[in-house]
């Protein structure tokens, strides 16, 4: 009897201090990203000059704040799990009201986890994260987004690479 209390002792005592084995990829990716290129399977005009483009970063122009076209993976800090913040550069609602250009930011993201060379996000913005090499990240999805033609859906893809 004394050695079966040991032995479950000694097992229950063992799984407790066990950690979880994180993938390495996990710490190597951890940082801050700006996207490099954006583009839409559709021509859209999100700045309301007329000009029709694929390219979502060509229509910001000077105007895009680079806080509002990055990329961050860091550790949550209570959780213990990874998380992926995006935002995404989008057209501000006040721009219709103030008859002007305002750029804002779209914040897509969440937890995720790795398999492969993929990322796999809890957000239904984004249909996949591929990791291209350890400083390029891209990222594909649907999402419905305001231009100056009004609410669009659009399929995006975007490279972001470490800063």
């Amino acid at each position: 009897m004394k050695y079966l209390i040991l032995l479950l002792s000694i097992i229950f005592l063992s799984s407790c201090t066990k950690e979880e084995q994180k993938n390495p990829l996990y710490e190597q990716l951890v940082g801050n990203y700006y996207a490099s290129t954006i583009f839409v399977e559709e021509d859209i005009d999100i700045n309301g000059d007329g000009i029709f483009s694929q390219n979502v970063l060509g229509e910001f122009g000077e105007q895009l704040n680079s806080s509002n076209n990055r990329l961050e993976i860091k550790p949550n800090e209570l959780s213990g799990k990874e998380v992926l913040i995006i935002n995404f550069p989008s057209l501000d609602p006040q721009s219709f009201i103030l008859d002007t250009f305002i750029t804002n930011a779209i914040s897509l993201g969440g937890e995720y986890t790795i398999k492969d060379s993929l990322l796999i996000s809890e957000d239904k913005d984004i249909t996949s994260i591929k990791l291209m090499d350890n400083n390029i990240l891209e990222v594909k999805g649907t999402m419905d987004y305001l231009t100056y033609n009004g609410t669009k859906q659009i399929t995006y893809t975007a490279l972001y690479e470490r800063e």
